[in-house]
């Protein structure tokens, strides 16, 4: 019985120091959560109304496998030829959802016998005027022209992939990228569209 309780005091003090040292190194990613907010991540993701009558979307695919607080994805199909992915996910901070920013952006664009070179083409202006991080890139993926679209939005990582092809064009890719913008500005209660000047 002694021991017993020896061992239960020693894994309070341990738990204490644990907590402690959570507190005074301002917070244990383990404890966090994210803010509240009035935008469930499945209506996040775009669907065939951002080209309507021109395409249809496969079903809401929710947990997706990376692991994140949430995550939710889906197939979008022009019916011209062409389809982009959209894929969401929310961590617990805006610093871990900034690191798989980095980390994806390092693991994506890497150039081999089978993959880019990668670049920003000119005939894709657009830049998000909302995101905190954002990137995007295009170049050959196994002999399929994709574009790839990376971004920061808080605690959440976005990540869009597009195949350039018959109706999916970089006018409709600028398309997407808006949608996009516009959904996340209207969760993170952002100004839509921005004010002039807006960095």
């Amino acid at each position: 019985m002694q021991i017993v309780k020896r061992k239960w005091a020693w894994g309070l003090l341990l738990l204490g120091i644990v907590l402690g040292g959570c507190y005074f190194l301002k917070g244990c990613y383990i404890l966090q959560t994210p803010p509240a907010r009035d935008c469930p991540i499945e209506r996040l993701v775009l669907d065939e109304r951002v080209f309507p009558g021109e395409a249809t979307a496969e079903p809401i695919l929710s947990p997706l496998p990376r692991a994140a607080w949430e995550s939710a994805g889906r197939g979008v199909f022009l019916k011209t030829g062409g389809s982009f992915l959209h894929d969401i996910y929310r961590y617990r901070t805006a610093e871990r959802a900034a690191r798989e920013f980095e980390k994806r952006k390092r693991l994506i664009f890497v150039e081999t016998a089978t993959s880019g070179p990668w670049e920003t083409p000119s005939e894709v202006t657009y830049r998000s005027p909302i995101a905190d991080r954002y990137y995007l890139a295009c170049g050959m993926e196994h002999k399929i022209y994709m574009c790839f679209m990376l971004a920061q939005y808080e605690e959440y990582y976005v990540l869009l992939n597009a195949h350039i092809e018959g109706g999916m064009t970089f006018e409709a890719l600028e398309q997407a990228l808006r949608a996009i913008d516009e959904r996340m500005a209207r969760c993170l209660g952002k100004p839509w569209p921005p004010k002039p000047g807006t960095p």
